[in-house]
């Protein structure tokens, strides 16, 4: 299968944090197995309620979209959705700067554009102990629809991609039955990430991460950072902040005392998600 390359790799958003106009997948073989270096058990907490929301997105200190986002279901099953519009500007062509280094601005599909619109649609099916069940993203962009659908077995799940409702590929991963799905640009997936953490247990805690788009699994690293004063829309709110590492990636969560996340921000991409 051909990888479709990112449109805008200088914008970094969830765990690889790219803007994708097409589904990209990122393996070599049909086939993956992620057994090396599992997080160890996490501790035991289970999801309960309901709770929807809008995201304002920002980059740079501009808006750039918002996510519509609800998360319904009672004692064992719960389903997420939400629809995402972000618009990429290029008012500015040639090279962006970030951390003294010049980054190339990639040519637009359109010359006569001067923007990209990019629609986004997420339906996550999980259980109490975050276990999912079913996943599927849809991305918009101009004429071009892209697809992913995820089923979760007890031995190995399966990806299907389409393109325009045809057929790209079928992959086959092994996942533990709790994985997290932290998918590219859907920011109320660390909403349900930080759910999971155990404030009674504090501390580090680990678990495993897995991005449908790029078919991509690795850990996650989730410590409590305590409480701080954060102003969000000329108000100050006392929140607790997580911070969730992916590597050599930080992503900042204030979540104030129901758990609510309010704030995320990632320092390395200049991205800011507020909540209204």
């Amino acid at each position: 299968m051909k990888i479709i390359t990112s449109l805008y790799k200088f914008f970094l958003i969830s765990l690889f944090f790219s803007f994708s106009v097409n589904i990209s997948v990122h393996c070599q073989d049909s086939n993956q197995s992620v057994t090396e270096d599992l997080p160890e058990d996490p501790p035991e907490i289970t999801y309960s309620g309901n709770e929807h929301g809008q995201f304002n997105i920002l980059f740079s200190g501009e808006t750039i979209g918002y996510e519509n986002f609800s998360i319904t279901g009672q004692t064992t099953t719960y389903r997420s959705s939400s629809f995402t519009e972000l618009t990429i500007n290029k008012k500015k062509p040639g090279t962006l700067n970030r951390s003294d280094q010049e980054i190339k601005q990639p040519t637009s599909p359109s010359n006569s554009n001067t923007s990209v619109t990019f629609f986004i649609n997420t339906k996550l099916q999980f259980n109490e102990h975050f276990e999912p069940t079913s996943y599927e993203i849809t991305q918009e962009v101009g004429s071009s629809q892209n697809r992913a659908r995820v089923r979760f077995l007890p031995d190995r799940s399966h990806v299907t991609y389409f393109s325009n409702d045809a057929q790209l590929d079928k992959k086959r991963i092994e996942l533990k039955k709790d994985v997290m799905i932290l998918d590219d640009n859907v920011f109320h997936h660390y909403l349900i990430l930080a759910k999971r953490y155990n404030f009674s247990d504090g501390g580090i805690q680990k678990f495993l991460g897995f991005i449908p788009q790029q078919f991509i699994a690795g850990g996650i690293i989730i410590s409590d950072q305590g409480i701080e004063d954060i102003e969000i829309n000329n108000k100050n709110y006392d929140l607790q902040r997580l911070l969730v590492n992916v590597g050599d990636l930080e992503v900042n969560l204030w979540i104030d005392l129901n758990h609510r996340l309010k704030k995320l921000s990632i320092p390395k991409s200049e991205i800011e998600v507020i909540r209204n």
